[in-house]
């Protein structure tokens, strides 16, 4: 019998019900036998349970730690909250290292899964520059500059790569037509007095001091601007988790050197990630003061435009190349696309319901609750366990409804006249 990396007596008396996925899957993976020797044929069974071990205390958990986060971007003056949903898996931290050679990124010392904001930073500033530099994209009013990049980002110079491609060369041309350039450089180099003196702030001086600060090697690395936003944290709002499944072919090419034959046998590999619909929650701040009087007040719609752009084609976290981290927003239209009133009523809500009836049905193995003529279901055992928070919930779920209507408050997500069963709420008293 495989177990974790513990002391035995540890391991006889443990009761993991109530374990975090991370701790799980961290600190108590139960994939090494009784001389603590790792079995491999033993990874996809050991991950899931993990997958499966997100109890009710995880996810009051997570609960906790948005609306602590709402409340805390309720009392900021300036920033931007975007609700999405996930319409693919998202997996983040896969380069973690673990037993099973895939990590995973959970919050220490919570054990939730997470986006860490730096990885938000990332992915937003590459769908910006991207919308920089192709002026089709968006209107001009609704896409930011490479400049206002700079000021919202920090600065990070062009790579030789980039140079070289026209659309960088046409973008770093016109900033010598941008005004607020002036105090970018002199802001960037308040530590270099020597190279700020020979900025004087002409539009030919700018395009002179660009020509040859993109010669050079060392100024682009003098300049220091730390950007005017900043990212929070995401905590992906899930019932539970899943295990997905790689499969590497070429295993005889990449690791014996052998030639690549299409008769060689691929090598699945198990991996953990967030399953699809799961909600995120994206928090923005920003430090208007230190912004151009023109981003002061136009930054958010510069964003959502960034948003937007990120959720149609980059997506979120690790494996985005092949359809992994794909999100929706929930809330804000598109800058291009303002949602119609049938797209309203079709997007996927969070309600509650009070006093709901609540049923089981072993036969089909599905959790039905009942409201006002509307019925919410979740289908499959494991899955129903996950709704009411307990295994023993679901016993004595079964034994309660032969004698009398069980009636419960319940969360439901309704998407036109569909609901399915999120949640079901402990009995009160």
């Amino acid at each position: 019998m495989n177990q974790p990396a513990i002391p035995q007596d540890v391991a006889r008396s443990a009761d993991y019900k109530d374990c975090a996925p991370g701790h799980r899957f961290l600190l108590y993976f139960p994939v090494w036998d009784h001389n603590f020797a790792r079995q491999d044929n033993a990874k996809h069974t050991a991950l899931q349970q993990v997958a499966s071990s997100l109890p009710r205390s995880s996810r009051d958990l997570c609960d906790a730690l948005v609306r602590r986060q709402n409340a805390l971007f309720q009392g900021h003056p300036h920033g931007l909250r975007v609700e999405a949903r996930s319409t693919a898996p998202f997996a983040t931290g896969l380069g973690n290292e673990h037993p099973v050679e895939n990590g995973f990124a959970f919050l220490t010392p919570y054990g939730l899964p997470y986006l860490a904001g730096s990885g938000v930073k990332g992915v937003l500033r590459r769908a910006a520059e991207e919308l920089a530099l192709d002026p089709g994209a968006y209107p001009a009013n609704q896409r930011p500059t490479l400049l206002d990049v700079w000021w919202l980002f920090g600065f990070e110079a062009p790579n030789d790569e980039c140079l070289k491609d026209p659309s960088w060369q046409r973008a770093l041309e016109a900033l010598a037509q941008r005004a607020d350039l002036d105090d970018f450089i002199r802001q960037g180099l308040a530590d270099q007095p020597g190279d700020r003196e020979r900025y004087t702030g002409t539009v030919d001086n700018r395009a002179t001091f660009l020509n040859r600060f993109w010669k050079s090697k060392d100024l682009p690395r003098r300049i220091h601007h730390r950007g005017a936003l900043a990212f929070w944290d995401v905590f992906p709002e899930a019932k539970g988790m899943v295990v997905e499944i790689m499969t590497p072919h070429y295993k005889e090419y990449y690791f014996n050197g052998q030639p690549p034959h299409d008769a060689g046998q691929p090598n699945p590999v198990p991996f953990l990630a967030v399953p699809d619909g799961t909600d995120f929650t994206f928090h923005v701040t920003c430090a208007p003061q230190s912004l151009p009087e023109s981003l002061q007040t136009g930054w958010k719609p510069l964003m959502e435009a960034v948003f937007a752009h990120a959720f149609d084609w980059l997506g979120f976290g690790a494996k985005t190349a092949v359809g992994y981290g794909v999100l929706e927003d929930r809330n804000l239209a598109s800058p291009l696309a303002p949602e119609t009133a049938s797209e309203a009523s079709l997007r996927a809500q969070r309600i509650t319901w009070e006093a709901a009836r609540l049923e089981y049905t072993p036969n089909d193995q599905t959790l039905l609750a009942q409201h006002e003529g509307n019925t919410a279901r979740v289908v499959g055992k494991e899955a129903s366990i996950q709704v009411l928070g307990d295994p023993a919930e679901l016993e004595r779920l079964k034994k309660q409804q032969r004698k009398k209507t069980i009636t419960r408050r319940v969360e439901v997500e309704a998407k036109g006249n569909q609901f399915t069963l999120c949640r079901v709420f402990p009995a009160e008293g």
